[in-house]
């Protein structure tokens, strides 16, 4: 862990692995900080060490990364994360990135979180949705999405 602010990135890496498994949620604010780190991998590995941590300043945080996140990469990785472990307040993320991401990668992974999260307002935004969106794969995957939360209705 005293490694963390090493001038080599592997060394990072493994202090970001080692903190995010030992210290728990007590971690985030030192992890939020690589989040902007300026080797991609450090940020992959910051995302991952988050992920794990179930918390909601944990979720805060990889949500507010995805706005000033570059690289398409660590991008999905966030989203992906988020949609691994959805929770109900998570849901206006997943709405924006579903409306207003030109990438149909991102917008799928965020209607799969919307259909994890498997209330009114996600199938509404998933209905709206289909109204507007042009890509075919989305609005299949919008469908698909659909049909899965009525079996699943909670």
């Amino acid at each position: 862990i005293q490694q963390i602010d090493s001038y080599s990135s592997d060394m990072r890496e493994q202090a970001i692995e080692c903190l995010g498994s030992s210290v728990g949620a007590k971690a985030v604010p030192i992890l939020s900080k690589y989040l902007s780190d300026t080797d991609k991998k450090v940020r992959m590995s910051v995302v991952e060490a988050m992920a794990t941590l179930h918390d909601r300043t944990a979720t805060t945080a990889l949500e507010k990364a995805f706005n000033t996140e570059k690289d398409a990469r660590v991008l999905f990785l966030l989203i992906h994360s988020l949609r691994a472990d959805p929770k109900p307040y998570s849901l206006d993320f997943f709405r924006k990135v579903l409306r207003e991401n030109p990438n149909p990668t991102l917008r799928r992974e965020a209607i799969g979180g919307l259909a994890a999260i498997n209330n009114n307002e996600a199938r509404n935004t998933l209905n709206q949705a289909l109204k507007t969106e042009k890509d075919q794969t989305v609005i299949k995957s919008i469908n698909y999405m659909l049909s899965w939360m009525r079996i699943h209705r909670r």
